[in-house]
């Protein structure tokens, strides 16, 4: 960690602009972003819920279950899973705080959560949009170009 600077004795991601006071312990937060990202965390577990019924339904009562449910709660469950990630960064105090006010351990650990909950999220939107067009082709008669919407979703 030569190539980092610190701060007293703390290494850090970056340098602080000009005339601001470092606080490791109380650091300054944007409260947008974290009240943005509670919100975002509490519709996603009202969704999964949602999403659970809607399962339920469809394989127990109507027993009518397809590969658009499956593909959806695909879905479901990565966006949980990402959004879950995101919370517990929230949690620790790592989100929304600027890098140059958290030690350079915390910086790499937030950047790789948040890596992996972004990485997580790329499939779900795939799995989405692949459940949507199933939905939608018991409906409309497939075109051929449809068939580019479907290929980049499998691969």
């Amino acid at each position: 960690m030569k190539g980092f600077p610190k701060i007293g004795d703390v290494p850090v991601w970056t340098e602080p602009p000009d005339g601001y006071h470092v606080n490791f312990t109380n650091p300054q937060k944007d409260m947008a972003l974290l009240y943005a990202s509670s919100g975002v965390s509490i519709s996603c577990v009202v969704s999964f819920l949602l999403m659970g019924m809607h399962f339920y339904v469809a394989s127990f009562v109507t027993k009518n279950l397809s590969s658009r449910h499956v593909l959806t709660l695909a879905g479901c469950v990565l966006v949980t899973a990402s959004q879950s990630i995101i919370f517990f960064c929230q949690m620790r105090g790592v989100v929304g705080v600027h890098v140059w006010e958290m030690p350079l351990d915390h910086a790499r650990w937030e950047s790789t959560l948040l890596l992996a909950a972004n990485l997580l999220a790329i499939p779900a939107t795939a799995l989405a949009k692949s459940g949507l067009y199933v939905f939608y082709r018991e409906f409309i008669v497939p075109t051929q170009s449809a068939y580019f919407i479907l290929i980049p979703a499998v691969l």
